[in-house]
């Protein structure tokens, strides 16, 4: 109720209604989601130094939201260079892949669309919102 009063608003009040705003009573479930999040992304960056988990990791369909969180965890570890080339290497592609599809998805242009750029959008979803659950959908 408070935020409406704040639409017009200038400066620090409006700053600080609004982080008001998305501060949340401490939940017990949320934190242990946030620590299994962290335990796992510090473990998988540590399997990482292995050439055969390196090679999984490299080939995992990761969220961009996990994959950075998962090389901020294995930091400048050589082991990692082959697995933040390749998750980069995904990513341009998918950027490409949409390009493509937003030029060619024009209604004069609708024919040359491929089913591999009309796949990259729900690409796009998943790797950068994650995946849900099948029980959430």
């Amino acid at each position: 109720a408070d935020l409406g009063s704040t639409v017009g608003s200038r400066g620090r009040q409006v700053r600080g209604r609004l982080k008001d705003a998305q501060r949340r009573p401490p939940c017990i479930v949320c934190s242990h989601g946030v620590t299994a999040v962290e335990t796992a992304l510090v473990r998988l960056a540590e399997r990482s130094r292995d050439g055969a988990w390196a090679a999984a990791l490299a080939r995992a369909p990761f969220c961009l939201d996990h994959f950075l969180g998962l090389w901020s965890s294995a930091g400048p570890e050589a082991s990692f260079e082959p697995v933040s080339r390749a998750q980069l290497a995904r990513f341009e592609d998918l950027s490409e892949r949409l390009e493509r599809y937003a030029h060619h998805s024009s209604q004069d242009r609708r024919h040359l669309v491929t089913d591999d750029e009309r796949s990259a959008a729900d690409e796009a979803t998943r790797a950068l919102g994650g995946d849900r659950p099948a029980t959430e959908r």
